[in-house]
């Protein structure tokens, strides 16, 4: 079943303020195999230094989720948002038309652990659009909570695309569900920390699994506690 991505096989780059992992293509990273995975165009997990970030700078048709794991964002953009996004929180920003905004580490001594998703928009050129909401996702365990969908709800984002973001605990020796809104939709589950058995294969933090539509799923068992983020995703959208 699917293809296993290994963490090494991330590109990984270090300037001291930022330290990244990136999935697919961007910035000084390129892999002209990786540079995507359907309308998931960017995945990157990210560490960034006390009181550094990214200066403001330019987006458009993009749905961009930001997730921080441990610590807090500082946001700002020309829709007049200002906001800080912290662990348990999820942010959506559809570019649209274009949008200029900047991202900090909100504390001045703490590392920001954060997720940064990229995904193409269903329909171009649409005003651009902010959400923020609180998930239970680091509350809860042994189930996926949805953090973004096509459609807004009281714990999640919505996003202008047929993706569904979920995020999630689990305990070791309990068996880990890939559940899909769509059949026609690819899966790709990144492991954020802990281990997992699928099958044969083990899978540690930074590793990555796809599964294509009509793929035979095999077992999954969580060996070490685990958080992971499973991402569903139209696979016909053009990178």
């Amino acid at each position: 079943m699917g293809e296993i991505v290994p963490n090494r096989a991330r590109g990984h780059v270090d300037f001291g303020w930022l330290r990244s992992a990136h999935s697919f293509s961007f910035g000084r990273y390129w892999n002209p195999d990786r540079m995507g995975f359907g309308a998931l165009r960017v995945l990157n997990e990210d560490w960034i230094q006390g009181g550094q970030g990214f200066a403001e700078h330019f987006h458009d048709n993009m749905e961009i989720v930001t997730i921080p794991l441990e610590g807090a964002v500082r946001h700002g953009d020309s829709m007049g948002t200002g906001s800080v996004i912290g662990a348990g929180e999820v942010q959506a920003m559809s570019a649209g038309t274009g949008v200029m905004h900047s991202e900090h580490n909100a504390s001045s001594e703490d590392i920001l652990h954060l997720l940064q998703i990229w995904i193409l928009p269903r329909v171009r050129d649409r005003a651009p659009r902010y959400a923020q909401t609180r998930s239970p996702w680091k509350d809860v365990r042994d189930t996926w909570c949805v953090v973004a969908s096509p459609e807004a709800g009281s714990d999640w984002v919505q996003i202008e695309q047929d993706a569904w973001i979920r995020m999630g605990r689990f305990s070791a020796e309990t068996t880990l569900p890939i559940p899909s809104e769509r059949p026609e939709n690819g899966r790709y589950l990144q492991i954020v920390s802990g281990a997992l058995q699928v099958g044969s294969r083990r899978l540690e933090g930074g590793d990555a699994l796809t599964v294509m539509p009509g793929e035979e799923m095999e077992a999954m068992e969580v060996l070490e506690d685990l958080t992971a983020v499973l991402l569903e995703v139209p696979l016909s959208a053009s990178v």
